[in-house]
């Protein structure tokens, strides 16, 4: 079986965390962030990931400085959600969004490289 037909369906998510600018890592919606990706066999895919629990306070926590003026954007917001089309490159063991409709900012029209 292709690894392209091993992805396509609904997959929850496991884990969602970003880096600063200093490669520290932080969890944007939270430990306990929830979430979807679907991919379907026409090659077009989405995501969205919802906010944990946790108070806006806990977040307030976090290093913002060391965040980007998007991320820290990001992080206003109680979810996160694209689509787009994707495409496996299963030599790299790598595979790629291309962002082609989202509510959030300077994202549409990037590529976004999730990990395998």
């Amino acid at each position: 079986m292709s690894l392209k037909k091993r992805f396509i369906g609904t997959w929850e998510l496991e884990d969602f965390y970003m880096h600063t600018q200093n490669e520290a890592c932080f969890y944007p919606f939270g430990k306990k962030a929830k979430g979807l990706i679907m991919y379907n066999l026409d090659d077009y895919m989405s995501v969205i990931i919802t906010r944990d629990n946790q108070s806006p306070k806990i977040l307030q926590n976090n290093s913002l400085s060391e965040l980007s003026e998007e991320d820290q954007q990001f992080l206003k917001t109680d979810s996160f959600s694209y689509t787009g089309t994707f495409k496996l490159e299963e030599e790299q063991k790598e595979i790629i969004h291309n962002v082609q409709a989202t509510p959030l900012q300077n994202v549409e029209n990037h590529r976004i490289y999730p990990s395998l």
